[in-house]
């Protein structure tokens, strides 16, 4: 069985559509789909269970890595997709997630990157950097070299055996390295690969609120400094939105 987890706070105008994009791949097996209100203050929780088939639980204390293990705690499946709420997934995603982890046994997690759909000239921006400097970095520091490993927290595609070996996520930490940690603890099992190969649709909100550029130095300052330290520089999500 596949669970699918989407951690959500204040999402209303975003998780509508979250949904409907994966109530369209159109599985043979209907995925256990779960929706974590994460402390919500508007109607999220109400969109949701308007949805067939998904599972609406609350978890009163604010964090992703918070929501994320209420989520896993919850769930049946043996494969776990970890979705943020403003994703949308391209039509056979996930029947192309499973693909790749049959191919692999030793592969036991993976993510991917985002394309934004709502600011056309940021996606540009995302598109440039992603070329010239994302994936030549994954591709020698996470493929080859395999020193590190990296996930983007809006898109994680884990084996369950594998997270329950690591303890599932860590809940004190508030927003940086939420996704990092998970990374390189996943990565003492198994590999855990960056698959540009299967972008998701995303919401370019943040970056725009902040811009790009600082927004992805804030990132990578952070990603290096867990990746070195075992902590991130920052705790406090509040910095990008």
């Amino acid at each position: 069985m596949i669970s699918i987890i989407i951690p959500a706070k204040d999402e209303e105008k975003y998780i509508g559509e979250c949904l409907q994009s994966i109530l369209d791949q159109h599985m043979q097996e209907p995925p256990e789909i779960i929706v974590v209100d994460n402390a919500s203050t508007d109607a999220t929780a109400y969109v949701a269970g308007k949805f067939p088939g998904v599972r609406v639980v609350h978890e009163p204390v604010p964090g992703t890595n918070q929501a994320r293990q209420r989520g896993f705690r919850t769930s049946q499946g043996d494969v776990l997709m970890f979705f943020d709420a403003d994703v949308r997934l391209p039509h056979g995603w996930i029947d192309a997630a499973i693909k790749k982890l049959n191919m692999r046994t030793d592969l036991v997690a993976f993510s991917a990157p985002y394309s934004f759909y709502d600011f056309p000239l940021l996606e540009i921006t995302n598109q440039i950097f992603n070329y010239l400097i994302a994936r030549p970095f994954c591709f020698i520091f996470i493929r080859s070299l395999r020193v590190v490993a990296q996930m983007s927290g809006g898109v994680m595609v884990i084996r369950r055996n594998v997270l329950e070996q690591i303890g599932g996520f860590d809940t004190n930490r508030k927003f940086y390295g939420d996704d990092t940690g998970t990374a390189m603890k996943l990565k003492k099992v198994g590999y855990v690969a960056y698959d540009f190969g299967s972008w998701v649709h995303s919401s370019g909100r943040r970056y725009l609120k902040k811009g790009l550029l600082k927004t992805i130095s804030i990132y990578m300052f952070n990603l290096f400094y867990i990746w070195f330290r075992g902590e991130p520089y920052h705790e406090d999500e509040e910095i990008v939105r």
